[in-house]
């Protein structure tokens, strides 16, 4: 049987036509039916509906983040309610006398201090609102209403932060508490450090500290230029000292900042605070032999000499006839030093008081001073509130 003649796969097919000549035919490609404009089906009405919501919907999301802009969003922390736009300027105020280590905790709640913002810029706010709209006139006046008092026009205020850290619930709560000096002139620009182990007070320049009295302007008008015919009348304590610089600094420079506090006195009743500071008993500590000492009180109004010695006497077994004469005179000697210091500093702060005007003297008399603490419903801190300030301002005028 011969072979089978291998035929070429890639030979093109030919036809012929009517005449007999040979043509290679050109085959077009038919669209698909589901690719033709005129097949394709019309949408129904439920998918129309559902594209117009769609589009409201992307709609109301856009116009509600346009009016969430520069506002907080809900946060849930600890001891805290779910709030939107609480007043964050207070952060800005120096919390002066707080634990470097405990700046962390107070911020952990999400503390509400609008009233003060109100007490401080509503005022402003307010006359704004009337220009723009004088039909909110009588909402605004139901407002101020609702707080007790403000800043009165014309003055200045002076805004410094401390913390009174309390046990809420088994857990220990640094409550934020901030001072509005409310006066016509700065309170002085000095910081007092004392603790129980310093043996003597210092007095020094905030300079040294690195704290000012700086300007407390809202946010919204951070924009506008400052200049001697818009000054602010609002200042807040601020200390430029860093975190990072701390790990540079000594341990003793460092506790510095937690034994400070804002130094002020009122002239018209700062001599009689001296001297009532220092009534009463004065602690004594008698060498006895020089190998044991004796601890007592002694009150020059009150107490009586001999009676005080023999009970001395008593309680240490000693032998009265050798120490009682000793004894006296180491009273009467320690009376004469504690009276002398009194007379010291009574003089000292005379001295100070001279140096200022009587503009200085007037407006440190007519101070007036607030204490505000967080408006929180939880936790609260209604039995926690006390009108004392520190050992310099004493107790505020009002509290909030």
């Amino acid at each position: 049987m011969p072979p089978r003649k291998k035929t070429d796969s890639k030979r093109k097919r030919t036809t012929k036509d009517e005449q007999g000549k040979e043509f290679v035919p050109m085959y077009k490609k038919i669209a698909s039916k589901a690719g033709r404009s005129t097949n394709r089906k019309p949408l129904s009405e439920t998918t129309k509906q559902e594209i117009e919501e769609k589009k409201k919907q992307q709609q109301l999301e856009e116009a509600s983040n346009k009016t969430r802009v520069g506002r907080k969003k809900k946060t849930t922390k600890p001891h805290s309610e779910e709030v939107e736009a609480l007043w964050q300027g207070w952060k800005d105020v120096f919390l002066v006398g707080t634990e470097w280590n405990c700046y962390d905790f107070v911020y952990k709640i999400e503390w509400d201090f609008d009233h003060l913002h109100d007490f401080l810029f509503e005022e402003k706010e307010d006359e704004k609102a009337k220009k723009e709209d004088e039909k909110k006139e009588d909402d605004k006046e139901e407002k101020k209403k609702t707080i007790e008092e403000r800043m009165p026009e014309g003055k200045k205020c002076f805004v410094f932060g401390c913390t009174e850290p309390q046990l809420i619930n088994g857990e220990m709560v640094y409550i934020p508490a901030l001072i509005a000096v409310v006066s016509d002139l700065a309170p002085p620009e000095k910081i007092g450090i004392s603790s129980v182990q310093m043996v003597k007070e210092d007095i020094v320049d905030m300079d040294e500290l690195k704290m000012s009295w700086t300007p407390f302007i809202p946010k919204n008008e951070t924009a506008k230029n400052i200049s001697f015919g818009n000054l602010p009348n609002v200042f807040a304590l601020h200390c430029n000292l860093r975190r990072s610089q701390l790990k540079r600094m000594k341990e003793e420079d460092v506790r510095r900042y937690e034994y400070c506090l804002p130094y002020c006195f009122r002239p018209n009743r700062v001599i009689d605070e001296i001297k009532k500071e220092n009534e009463g008993s004065i602690e004594m500590l008698y060498v006895i032999d020089g190998k044991r000492s004796a601890q007592f009180s002694f009150d020059p109004e009150s107490d009586d000499l001999d009676t005080i010695v023999e009970e001395v006497c008593e309680d240490y077994d000693l032998d009265q006839k050798k120490h009682e004469k000793d004894l006296k005179d180491f009273i009467k000697d320690e009376v004469k030093k504690q009276k002398e210091k009194v007379k010291e500093k009574i003089n000292q702060k005379q001295k100070e008081i001279d140096k200022m005007s009587q503009e200085q003297v007037k407006a440190l008399n007519e101070m007036k001073v607030y204490k505000f603490y967080p408006q929180n419903s939880n936790p609260d801190l209604s039995s926690f509130k006390v009108s004392y300030v520190n050992r310099y301002y004493g107790k505020a005028d009002k509290m909030f």
